[in-house]
């Protein structure tokens, strides 16, 4: 092969390598040293061509012109080769610094042509060598894996140094260019593997440091890549490594159904990612830990992967069982909760569910507040355990047995038919009554508690859990009124009672016309400062046929009415007025406190909610920061889409939302983390027994802490004792309201209680 046959076969290898260069750039468009790479090797063979290739004649003006088309080639080549090592170094040159270099060696060398051209080619071989040199020196100084395409670039950067010098035999002149040729070929291959192996390591040198768990894996479920997390999180060390192995051996339930199924989801366009997924990890010693993945398509050389971020979440699971403890299990007597009753009532009787008889045993325990008064909480708290201890003794595995609140409690028993329901109903009854003739051991003291107690049945006179409950409630307070130690089934007599509450629904739309209605203002104090910061409203009925008439009695029929949306048109209407009053007078403390007023879900799902809210602040001249609406729970957990849109444009319009008595039965950490929630009210019954219940502190701190993670101001509420205050100050909570600092009183009444406490 003669030297111009060696130069169009280097030409063409030059021309092919910077291509693969340049197609690594276009298909990542990160690696720009690349590009640099590749555009400088390719001027540097297009100078090689104009150089051996002189068709004009010396002296000429296209001469010259060729002249100059070389020394570009060359200064180009050259400065790409240098831009390209700096930028894979991550020290680009400026591009006035290279217009410098280019200008600069345009000029020497046109200089130097002047003088004397056999001076100026070895001298720009010499440069070539010298950059080539400096590029395989840093490139080796990089990493380990690079020496070798280090060392071939100064092999082939010493080469070029031994052409400009002359310092070859001519008889091995052949040889020579022969294995320049496959010097400057290996360096090419060089970059293309520096580049593809800077490719292949950007995404675990990425990962290195997370401190989630990341793994890559392919449609059959193989690993492809796993962080050091990922391998510490299945409880592997340094030495360990996922990769290889398939993910069925450390997650429970992944089947190749299931892959399938994710790998189609993963394939769509219009999918949100990442899915979210919770399952069983596996660690190396077969622990079992909850484990949630986040997954997300990876796309690799065409393929498409799974990207999958892995957590531990035992610390999540063991806070959402305590709050489901909470939830679920009553904390004074270990029975079932009042949420886990209605959870067993709603499915019970839920549409579609088998009609199975049942008998729902309602009783209250006589006299209970006396005695609680008289021997203190503790003691009374031990008097409801023994009562749910004697009440269980008495039960079969099939019942249930729930605190409703208070000193209530709740038997829902099953039954083969109406009648053995009924017969079994009477005689549970009966065995309660007897039972609690019976003194219960409190300290040194024996106290006997008799029971009232009211039955009803399903489906026989109730067809839901809520009329079940309330028909039983109604025959226990017979029971009451007959003299108490007794129990009463439910009746038409009772019936007849129940519809009694027609005449309350008549007596509030005549109260509405007639104007009835009040309001009176709770404080709600800071615990920092001392101050007052929100002013709860509440409702009052004072009927003039009725007299003073309980919230607890008529909102609820307001609400089945359809009453509560002008009600409570009229009390954020009222609420906000008096805050503007307030804001505009001369009492300090008042005019510095914001308003909450309670809403119910009714009225959130009214369309004109949104409305009137606007314009009750409109009206009142005051700023919807200043506003805070407060939800209950069951509010929240029905998920209707209209109330969820009603809570968002309430937040863009800046009004504050609180969530009310938090813990009575509905709690869950879904709609607390899905619903962006300002305040967090907890209810008084965590409350009461704060001074002596230990599991009660210790569920209110972490309800606390709970909250405080959440970004949430947080809010105790019938706090009646300096004791209880203390407490809560030193959990962390930061407001407070109850008897302790002030009753609900008329806007006159608490503008004359309003003073600054220092």
């Amino acid at each position: 092969m003669d030297r111009q046959e060696m130069l169009y076969l280097s030409i063409l290898a030059d021309a092919m390598l910077c291509a693969a260069l340049i197609l690594l750039w276009l298909g990542q468009r990160e690696e720009r040293h690349a590009v640099y790479w590749g555009l400088g090797q390719l001027a540097l063979g297009f100078m090689t061509v104009l150089w051996v290739f002189q068709p004009y004649p010396p002296g000429t003006w296209l001469f010259h012109l060729h002249r100059l088309e070389i020394l570009t080639c060359f200064s180009v080549g050259l400065l790409l080769y240098i831009q390209g090592t700096q930028v894979f170094l991550g020290a680009p040159l400026a591009w006035r610094r290279l217009g410098y270099g280019f200008l600069s060696l345009i000029l020497l060398f046109t200089l130097l042509g002047n003088i004397d051209r056999t001076l100026s080619e070895p001298l720009a071989v010499l440069f070539i060598g010298g950059v080539l040199a400096w590029a395989g020196y840093r490139l080796a100084l990089r990493r380990p894996v690079y020496r070798l395409v280090g060392a071939i670039f100064l092999l082939r950067g010493v080469l070029n140094v031994a052409f400009a010098l002359n310092l070859t035999n001519h008889h091995w002149l052949p040889t020579l260019y022969l294995l320049a040729f496959f010097t400057k070929t290996l360096s090419m291959l060089g970059l293309l593997y520096v580049v593809q192996h800077e490719v292949r390591e950007r995404f675990p040198n990425a990962m290195r440091f997370l401190s989630d768990g990341i793994w890559v894996h392919d449609r059959a479920g193989k690993i492809l890549y796993a962080n050091p997390a990922c391998v510490r999180l299945f409880g592997g060390d340094q030495n360990d490594n996922l990769q290889g192995g398939y993910i069925h051996d450390f997650v429970h339930s992944v089947t190749n159904e299931l892959l399938e199924s994710y790998y189609h989801l993963l394939s769509l366009p219009d999918e949100s990612f990442p899915l979210c997924i919770e399952s069983v990890g596996v660690g190396r010693q077969g622990s079992l830990f909850p484990l949630e993945g986040l997954i997300s398509p990876y796309w690799e050389h065409g393929n498409l992967l799974f990207l999958v971020q892995l957590r531990d979440i035992s610390a999540r699971k063991r806070q959402e069982q305590l709050l489901l403890s909470a939830a679920n299990v009553d904390d004074v007597t270990e029975l079932a909760s009042r949420y886990a009753l209605n959870e067993r009532l709603a499915t019970l009787t839920a549409e579609g569910a088998p009609c199975h008889p049942h008998a729902l045993i309602f009783l209250d325990l006589d006299d209970f507040k006396r005695i609680n008064d008289t021997l203190g909480h503790p003691l009374g708290d031990a008097l409801l355990h023994g009562a749910g201890d004697r009440l269980s003794q008495l039960m079969d595995d099939v019942s249930c047995v729930a605190r409703f609140g208070g000193d209530e409690f709740v038997v829902l028993l099953p039954g083969a038919s109406e009648e053995g329901v009924r017969e079994l109903g009477l005689q549970l009854a009966s065995a309660i009554t007897n039972s609690f003739r019976e003194p219960f051991v409190l300290g040194n003291m024996n106290v006997v508690v008799t029971t009232s107690i009211g039955i009803a049945f399903y489906p026989e006179q109730a067809s839901d859990g809520d009329m079940l409950l309330r028909y039983a409630d109604s025959a226990m307070y017979a029971a009451k009124r007959g003299g108490r130690n007794q129990y009463r089934v439910f009746d038409d007599a009772l019936a007849k009672a129940a519809h009694d509450s027609l005449t309350l629904d008549i007596e509030l739309r005549q109260a509405m016309k007639n104007k009835e209605f009040s309001l009176v203002y709770q404080p709600i104090i800071d615990v920092r400062s001392g101050n007052w910061c929100k002013v709860e409203a509440l409702v009052r009925w004072n009927s003039p046929r009725l007299g003073m008439v309980s919230p607890d009695r008529f909102i609820p029929v307001a609400e089945e009415s359809g009453l509560i949306l002008p009600l409570g048109r009229w009390i954020l209407q009222e609420a906000c007025r008096q805050l503007g009053a307030w804001q505009r007078g001369e009492n300090i403390t008042l005019a510095n406190v914001s308003m909450s007023v309670n809403v119910a879900a009714w009225q959130l799902a009214d369309t004109h909610f949104i409305q009137d809210v606007e314009q009750a602040l409109q009206a009142a001249g005051i700023a919807a920061s200043s506003l805070e609406l407060e939800l209950t729970e069951r509010t929240l957990i029905e998920e209707d889409p209209v109330i969820s849109a009603s809570l968002q444009a309430l937040r863009s319009m800046g009004v504050k939302l609180a969530l009310d008595d938090f813990g009575t039965g509905y709690s869950s950490l879904n709609y607390l983390s899905r619903f962006m929630l300002d305040t967090l009210k907890i209810d008084r019954s965590f409350i009461i027994d704060l001074e002596s219940n230990q599991r009660c502190r210790d569920l209110t701190r972490h309800i606390i802490g709970m909250g405080k993670t959440l970004g949430l101001v947080l809010v105790a509420e019938g706090v009646e004792t300096q004791a209880q205050a203390e407490l809560l100050g030193q959990f962390g909570c930061e407001q407070l309201q109850g008897y302790l600092f002030s009753r609900p009183l008329p806007a006159i009444e608490l503008a004359q209680q309003g003073v600054v406490c220092e």
